[in-house]
């Protein structure tokens, strides 16, 4: 629509002359036509815009899509080859590796579990020495119960149940053993077998540490050559292999977990059973009780006695 002009406007232009006036009309066409074609414009970049946007999230949701059917394939792929499940003893499909032999007709003796008052003494005295205390005194039974114990009958017993415990964690040992003895291993874990040859080696690296010699020298002593000493190695590290399989198998079939609580209670249990203070431990172990908690993986260890306690819990005592 054409802008109205003026009263005062049409008097100006009046006075123009008609070379002026046209001159104007011009000026305004040509303002009209430039304002049109930048509207044009806009309106084609919105239009472009609009489209762009539209093949965006179109683009977006077909590369989500694939990306998905991508992951997923993968993971199918993992989890049946056997690759996503070697991450974590906790992931397995247990029937595929090992056969678990019977836990039904377990037997053990009743003297395994007896603990005597000399072998509470002993363990007293074994703890003072520790902590390089001579005498058995108040402080040092707080000390170490946590303020538990006050009196020396209460620290007696206290430690008469933790021998109570081990004995029954070391038959419980005896037992996971048996049973992994008997059961047949189907197949072997590539991860876990590499990490538990590493385990073996660096422990008869730490064995020649002590006897002052290297790992070579140490493998002559006991009769063996490389070829030999590589075979032990693999075997060792299979065994080892075998026993976390059983474990965590039987565990599974019995609802047995070792709970955060479960964890705090046994690291707790076994700091007591050193008998030295935080600062002692690091200064003979070189770490934190925590820490060398973790480097050793006691969580593993802790876990294996829940499972050899439910054995001594279902096998019968002669």
């Amino acid at each position: 629509m054409a802008k109205k002009v003026s009263r005062k406007e049409e008097e100006k232009l009046k006075k123009l002359s008609p070379a002026e006036r046209k001159a104007i009309k011009k000026q305004k066409k040509r303002d009209a036509y430039q304002k049109e074609k930048a509207q044009r414009k806009e309106e084609r970049y919105q239009s472009e815009s609009k489209k762009f946007r539209k093949r965006h999230r179109k683009g977006a949701v077909v590369t989500g899509i694939v990306l998905a059917v991508v992951l997923l394939g993968g993971l199918f792929y993992w989890m049946n080859t056997g690759l996503f499940e070697e991450d974590s003893y906790k992931f397995f499909s247990y029937d595929k590796y090992v056969k678990v032999a019977s836990t039904d007709k377990l037997t053990y003796k009743k003297s395994q579990l007896k603990v005597s008052d000399k072998d509470v003494e002993k363990q007293i005295q074994a703890k003072l020495k520790n902590a390089g205390e001579k005498k058995l005194t108040e402080a040092f039974i707080k000390k170490n119960t946590d303020n538990e114990c006050k009196t020396k009958a209460e620290y007696e017993k206290h430690v008469r149940e933790q021998l109570e415990k081990d004995k029954k964690n070391s038959v419980g040992s005896e037992l996971l053993s048996k049973v992994s003895g008997d059961s047949k291993l189907k197949k072997t874990p590539k991860l876990q077998l590499k990490a538990a040859k590493k385990d073996v080696e660096q422990n008869y690296e730490q064995m020649a540490s002590q006897y002052g010699m290297d790992v070579d020298s140490l493998i002559k002593a006991y009769g063996m050559d490389e070829k030999s000493y590589q075979a032990m190695v693999k075997n060792s590290a299979k065994e080892s292999v075998k026993l976390h399989l059983v474990a965590h198998a039987i565990a599974k079939e019995e609802g047995i977990r070792l709970s955060s609580s479960d964890y705090d209670q046994r690291l707790k249990e076994f700091k007591e059973s050193t008998g030295l203070s935080e600062k002692q431990f690091k200064k003979q172990a070189g770490s934190s009780y925590e820490d060398y908690a973790k480097e050793n993986n006691f969580e593993e260890y802790f876990f294996q006695e829940k499972v050899g306690q439910f054995l001594v819990d279902k096998a019968t005592a002669k």
